[in-house]
């Protein structure tokens, strides 16, 4: 695996982006990998469409809406919804697969149409404050009580 530092997007609490596509393909052609794991939808959506070029399989982790983003970055519902169906056909049609870890996720794929989606929950490491284990702990349908996810 390889992280790659990005700067910060003011406004959201911490997330970082990488915006230098340029660059970031040509590590991609260097790096000449034979499988693509995204799951930044915003800005590595592009990747797909590269991995496709490329020739090499791409998975789109999904753990939120794009609908919710947009809306929580003030777009009217509706209009948000229809941006949202937009650019995941995109990612569908992008990807190999849409790997959505939560029904929730699934929803806005579901309602397109898209047949490459799967759901696949993500284990979390579970700290109880006594041990740590690799049990499917937070989100919807789960019972986290007093232990921390990280």
């Amino acid at each position: 695996m390889i992280t790659l530092p990005g700067p910060l997007l003011p406004g959201t609490g911490g997330y970082r982006v990488l915006t230098d596509r340029r660059r970031l393909a040509a590590l991609l052609q260097d790096l000449a990998p034979d499988r693509l794991e995204v799951s930044d939808r915003t800005t590595l959506r592009w990747t797909g469409r590269w991995a496709r070029r490329a020739r090499v399989p791409a998975v789109m982790v999904s753990h939120e809406t794009a609908d919710g983003v947009l809306r929580t970055w003030g777009l009217p519902e509706t209009a948000a919804r229809r941006t949202a169906d937009a650019l995941n056909t995109r990612t569908a049609h992008a990807y190999s697969r849409v790997v959505c870890t939560t029904e929730f996720a699934e929803r806005e794929f579901v309602r397109i149409g898209a047949r490459n989606v799967v759901r696949a929950p993500w284990a979390s490491i579970c700290w109880n404050g006594t041990r740590r284990s690799t049990t499917p702990c937070c989100g919807p349908g789960t019972r986290a009580g007093p232990r921390r996810c990280s």
